[in-house]
């Protein structure tokens, strides 16, 4: 008994303690911010803010030609949601294996030698060429969605991004050598190229890291559709849907 009333007057007689911030766990050593963002607290907020992008394209979709073009685009985000962007590109085009080979399939076909009494060689084609729609360069603009944002925790550091739709339409000057298949008419490649115009509907999806608060780093896919026309066997002009697609790599600057 003369145990427990020591252990209680030495209890009545402790002052309150009390723990300090040094002595809870650090939780939050992954972020080097030291601080807890929730959703309603963006550490790199978009509303009324302009991001100037610039960068490079790579086409995959075209069979016959490998396509790369400087690409940029200007966004402006009226809430944390939705924004315009301004668009555009200009195309470099390039023959690649598959361009070739047809062409010098059809060069050997031309060389064969066909019965016509003097034993001669008959070209059966004039035009070496597929058809080919090159773009020139384009302009145009989309409405942008950006529902989406978050975090990639890694060793080192924090990467924040955006994932970011688009949707709208541009103006592309390109090239095609239509005329001269249709006509079987013979040249080169640049002889055979006549200026087209055209409009097409743009989608895209997109992720911006953010590097600093005014720099970052975008990848985009964008697909394209237009209508052109159609090679036919009858020779009568028609038009069909094509579709482009494209991956877009870009450095970028906010403010």
């Amino acid at each position: 008994n003369f145990l427990k009333i020591l252990v209680m007057i030495f209890l009545l007689q402790t002052k309150s303690l009390y723990a300090s911030e040094d002595n809870l766990y650090k939780f939050l050593w992954l972020d080097p911010d030291k601080k807890v963002y929730v959703l309603q607290k963006k550490l790199f907020p978009k509303k009324m803010h302009v991001f100037f992008d610039i960068g490079g394209l790579y086409r995959f979709s075209n069979p016959f030609q490998t396509t790369f073009a400087p690409f940029g685009n200007i966004d402006f985000f009226f809430t944390e949601q939705l924004g315009i962007s301004l668009l555009g590109g200009y195309y470099f085009n390039k023959d690649n294996n598959a361009f070739d080979g047809v062409k010098n399939k059809i060069s050997q076909i031309n060389q064969t030698a066909t019965p016509n009494g003097g034993g001669t060689t008959v070209t059966t084609f004039k035009n070496l060429l597929p058809y080919l729609i090159n773009f020139k360069y384009e302009v145009g603009g989309m409405v942008l969605f950006s529902p989406f944002y978050g975090k990639i925790n890694t060793f080192n550091q924090i990467v924040y991004f955006d994932l970011y739709f688009g949707l709208g339409a541009s103006w592309v000057a390109a090239q095609s050598n239509y005329d001269a298949i249709i006509n079987d008419t013979a040249g080169d490649k640049t002889s055979q190229m006549k200026d087209v115009n055209f409009v097409a509907v743009n989608a895209k999806v997109g992720l911006r890291f953010y590097i600093s608060k005014h720099v970052n780093f975008c990848v985009d896919y964008i697909h394209r559709g237009y209508m052109e026309k159609l090679i036919t066997e009858d020779k009568i002009e028609k038009k069909g849907i094509y579709y482009e697609s494209d991956i877009v790599a870009k450095f970028g600057i906010s403010f």
